[in-house]
């Protein structure tokens, strides 16, 4: 197929090579288009550059005064797939992105989720008996009415318990302490009812299951790992006991296998049980060995016991510690390891010094109503309106105005900075008086919000049919020459338009994506980290200055000069949110690798998120670059394209037929965004993706990062995209009057300053519709080098 002349990277986008250099840092290196070049300003204010969300239905999301006229939403109203292929020409194709769900082995007894979190049992509030145990896993005391019981361990060592000055206490030979002050029960609710396992029961199911012989290695197996642990004096890399390992033989029974795996390591407390096909190993539990490191060998045992008992009625207390810096580790090793079901809390009693007590979280409380019945979940939607904000900025600005976690807010697709935009918003249970007192907040004085309705469920992203683009371009001269000429500049402007309307531009992801491409915070570079799992390089991206002179910037540089995080976060401004998200998380989990990998579980998951698909689209932007160079406009074998013969998110490589019977265009080509549930095109352009992808240290299995989370299936993009319905007009001074006293009202709506009016010489005026079949949603005409 006969394509037009191909321009790449030696045409310079503009006359000036900063901006050049920036379209290549971002990939952005090609163009299709051989019309005669012009350029200007773009988003000289955020009023310049107006994005408007269209619903699934063709509707735009905004008030009247904003729709074009001779709006017509038929044309663009999207509609699913059918699984015939059928499809309207003016519909817009909806795309249904999976969603793999993280798979954990549920036979593991010590891999924990919330969902394994016991809740704390209520009754203990209304003055029922809680239990506490001691460092070797036994119950110790039990706090109630006036009780005082003696206790005999497995030792036989006699614990009495006595009352001293309203607290519970009793005598133990390790000066393990063993009670609950009336302090820690009104700040650290526990249950009422504790239970420990009966050795005899213990071994005699364990017999039953495993047989003499297997159990005899299982005992040999504990005494091997205890020797080479003695013997080698916990090594920095523990190569030696991480390498052991025992295989117990297959366990087709579910009971069995939960049986064994809560039994082996009550009496194992350093070893640790998995289950993978039915198959049951036995290795050294190397959270054993760090707590080891900070505590005696029987409290870690005890410990142990209290993690694998998992009784949310029971709390465990530590021994007696007076060193700040040692309780910190103490409260940082809890939190590592087993921070999504236990959390920890110093207290201070008299005559016991400081001691932390370590409990089973609470499950999330449903929402209930006042009458006590249970709350029904709703959702308000609305249309919000920003101006020179992130979208997810204003829903961390209304989550503290209405009370509600980010979480709580839904949007189809996330909308330009520097720029005023439209969009569809959902709020679960949040009230549609709570957002209208909240718009009187001082943080939201750049934030509207209207048209308020009940919905039934959230928002999905991508679930819309596009967004209009009102791109005013001004100072617009040619190129080579300068030339302001109008009746030049208008047969250029317009020669540009028509190739545009016809053959359309490489979809690039604009700037606006990576943020500046001169920072070591470039957000690719912090993506890239984090798919590497070197959370310290992705703080110190994030955290890294630039070298203007700025709150933020300084902020950053004395966080890098002295490491001091609260000295940091008092001169961070508060609106950096994500930066002081993670600046706290610091503070509390520490600097080291897992502290770090905390202090982004901070960042809600939208923002997390955001800095991998930055990465994978800067990929994408260079592969269709690559592409473009290798095969310009012509289809080739192994190109893929989307097989609308199915109902879900599907591509298929073109074969030789396909491309001799000129049945596709390079309009019909979609390169992968990468990810663990993608296909690479079978061609050279696949080659180039996988040396790119090693090339930066980046596997198929790096795309589900559970320590962060994440799951990044990826996604498939059209290599070109045409806008639909594109107008545009050349005005001058004079002519944009109008578009300036347009303009005042916008930001006197938002209650923002006006525009300066000082524009010079022709602008350009963009009208774009234009659906997008990515998930993502960017400007692409206004950065796609006209």
């Amino acid at each position: 197929m006969e394509g037009p002349e191909l321009c790449l990277e030696e045409h310079d986008f503009s006359t000036e090579a900063e901006e050049h250099r920036l379209h290549r840092e971002c990939g952005i290196t090609c163009h299709l288009s051989s019309h005669t070049k012009f350029h200007g300003k773009i988003k000289a204010f955020p009023e310049d550059f107006k994005v408007i969300e269209v619903d699934n239905d063709g509707n735009l999301v905004c008030g009247p005064e904003e729709i074009p006229e001779g709006w017509n939403p038929t044309k663009f109203r999207r509609r699913k797939i059918s699984s015939s292929g059928g499809n309207d020409e003016d519909t817009i194709t909806e795309v249904i992105q999976s969603s793999d769900q993280l798979s954990t082995d549920k036979d593991q007894i010590d891999t924990p989720s919330d969902k394994d979190a016991y809740q704390v049992d209520k009754k203990a509030k209304m003055g029922e008996n809680s239990a506490t145990v001691d460092g070797r896993g036994n119950v110790v005391s039990e706090v109630g009415r006036k009780q005082s019981l003696t206790l005999l361990n497995k030792h036989g060592l006699d614990q009495t318990t006595c009352s001293l000055g309203g607290v519970e206490t009793c005598s133990s030979p390790e000066g393990v302490g063993v009670g609950k002050s009336q302090q820690c029960s009104n700040e650290f609710e526990g249950g009422n009812v504790a239970k420990t396992g009966n050795k005899e029961t213990v071994t005699l199911d364990m017999q039953m299951i495993l047989g003499e012989d297997r159990l005899l290695q299982l005992k040999n197996f504990s005494n091997q790992v205890l020797e080479v642990e003695k013997e080698t004096q916990l090594d920095k890399d523990q190569s030696d006991i991480r390498n052991l390992q025992l295989s117990l033989g297959t366990f087709v029974s579910k009971t069995e296998r939960s049986v064994l795996h809560k039994e082996i390591k009550s009496r194992y407390p350093h070893l640790k049980s998995t289950s993978s096909d039915n198959q049951l190993c036995v290795v050294p539990d190397m959270n054993y060995w760090v707590f080891c490191s900070l505590l005696d060998r029987p409290v870690v045992d005890g410990f142990m016991r209290f993690v694998n008992n998992r009784h949310s009625s029971e709390s465990f207390k530590f021994p007696k510690c007076d060193s700040k810096e040692q309780r910190t580790e103490m409260h940082r090793a809890v939190a590592r390891h087993y921070g999504s079901f236990l959390e920890t809390k110093t207290f201070a009693a008299e005559g016991e010094g400081s001691f932390i007590v370590v409990r089973f979280r609470e499950k999330a409380k449903k929402r209930k109503n006042r009458d006590g019945s249970m709350a029904v979940t709703f959702y308000t939607g609305f249309t919000l309106c920003k101006r020179n904000l992130e979208t997810l900025d204003v829903i961390q600005r209304l989550a503290r105005c209405v009370g509600a976690h980010p979480s709580d807010f839904s949007y189809a697709g996330v909308k330009d900075k520097r720029a005023v935009t439209w969009q569809a918003m959902a709020a679960k249970g949040v009230t549609a008086d709570s957002l209208r007192s909240a718009a009187a907040h001082p943080s939201l004085k750049d934030v509207r919000m209207d048209n308020f309705l009940p919905r039934q469920q959230p928002l999905r992203l991508g679930n819309l049919a596009g967004n209009v683009f009102k791109v005013l371009l001004r100072d617009v001269r040619l190129c080579e020459g300068e030339s302001r000429d109008r009746e030049e500049l208008e047969a250029v402007v317009g020669a540009a338009m028509n190739s545009v309307k016809e053959r359309g531009f490489i979809n690039y992801f604009g700037l606006q994506r990576f943020g500046s491409a001169d920072s070591k915070s470039f957000a690719p570079h912090v993506g890239r980290a984090l798919l590497k799992g070197d959370m310290s390089a992705a703080v110190g991206c994030l955290l890294h200055p630039d070298p203007d002179d700025n709150p933020v910037d300084r902020a950053k540089a004395y966080y890098v000069q002295t490491g001091d995080i609260p000295g940091t976060l008092a001169r961070m401004p508060a609106y950096k949110t994500r930066e002081c998200l993670l600046l706290k998380a610091l503070h509390r989990h520490g600097t080291d690798h897992e502290g770090c990998t905390k202090a982004f579980l901070n960042v809600p998951h939208a923002m997390r998120s955001l800095f991998v698909h930055s990465y994978c689209s800067l990929v994408w932007n260079r592969m269709v670059s690559h592409r473009i160079r290798m095969y310009g406009w012509r289809v080739v074998e192994g190109d893929l394209v989307l097989d609308t013969h199915v109902g879900n998110r599907k591509v298929r490589p073109l074969t030789q037929t396909d491309v001799e019977q000129n049945t596709y265009s390079i309009h019909d080509i979609v390169l992968p965004l990468p990810g663990n549930s993608i296909q690479y095109p079978s061609n050279q352009v696949g080659e180039e993706y996988m040396r790119a992808l090693r090339e930066d240290g980046i596997e198929k299995s790096s795309f589900r990062m559970r320590s962060l989370k994440l799951n990044i299936p990826g996604d498939y993009r059209h290599v070109t995209a045409r806008p639909k319905a594109l107008q545009w007009e050349l005005v001058g001074d004079g002519d944009l009057q109008k578009d300036r006293r347009s303009l005042n009202m916008t930001a006197e709506f938002l209650g923002a300053e006006s525009p300066s009016s000082s524009s010079t010489n022709s602008c350009v005026k963009l009208d774009t519709p234009q659906g997008d079949s990515s998930l993502t949603n960017d400007d692409l005409v206004s950065d796609a080098g006209l």
